[in-house]
């Protein structure tokens, strides 16, 4: 029984041994990744039919707070393909501060809905109600 016992051990300690580096690994390529999305942002229609039913994520790369929720929304536009990301720091964007009367950055907008702030709670419940929102709106 002990030797049972002691050989479930040895394969769960091996386990989590290696799953740590994958975990390292993925995290610092998912890592890679975002950062270079965020910094080869350009100039983002936001007139077309394709976007209309997405949500419009408002941020500025040289934000520190846009940076705080940056791969949470990045990781949303990964999964679920309905993100639109617009830096204002790219002059050909900032169009869209009067457009759709932006006080301040990150701002989510969906359809007529907007969320300004960090509160990963509400943007993740944002998130959820999206299809709803955008449905109703369109």
């Amino acid at each position: 029984m002990k030797r049972i016992l002691i050989k479930i051990v040895l394969k769960a300690v091996i386990l989590i041994a290696c799953l740590i580096p994958v975990s390292l690994t993925g995290y610092a390529v998912f890592n890679h990744f975002a950062q270079k999305s965020e910094a080869q942002q350009t100039y983002v229609a936001l007139n077309d039919q394709q976007n209309k039913h997405k949500i419009i994520f408002f941020y500025r790369d040289t934000c520190s707070t846009c940076r705080t929720i940056y791969k949470l929304v990045y990781m949303q536009k990964l999964v679920a393909r309905n993100v639109v990301m617009v830096n204002l720091d790219m002059p050909e964007n900032r169009t869209y501060i009067n457009q759709y009367n932006l006080v301040s950055v990150p701002t989510l907008v969906v359809g007529k809905h907007q969320y300004s702030g960090t509160d990963v709670k509400k943007i993740k419940e944002l998130f959820k109600s999206a299809p709803k929102l955008l449905n109703q709106e369109g």
